[in-house]
């Protein structure tokens, strides 16, 4: 009996920085490559095991390392990046970071 064709892409829905987001993904792409794709360069790869955090996101609220999770993982779930404090919020939050040497 011949095995099923694995797909070549798949889609993937979730809310992204409070946007409906649709994106087409092979089954094997990180979070942090697709983010990316989608315009959230405040999101990098550092060190690709999880340790620096330079790929860190909210998801659903809680901060995960976008390097360790494939995008499919996000299907209908909320991811925010730094892109969603825009403003006088992500200005507050740079002080901090400046203020302690962050």
């Amino acid at each position: 009996m011949a095995e099923p064709a694995l797909e070549e892409s798949l889609e993937v829905s979730f809310e992204l920085n409070g946007e409906p987001t649709h994106v087409t993904v092979a089954p094997r792409t990180l979070l942090v490559d697709a983010l990316r794709e989608q315009g959230a360069k405040s999101v990098h790869i550092g060190c690709d095991e999880g340790l620096c955090g330079a790929c860190t996101v909210l998801l659903d609220g809680d901060a995960v390392k976008a390097c360790l999770l494939l995008a499919v993982q996000v299907q209908n779930r909320r991811v925010e990046t730094l892109e969603a404090h825009q403003g006088p919020d992500l200005d507050a939050l740079q002080r901090a970071f400046r203020d302690e040497f962050g």
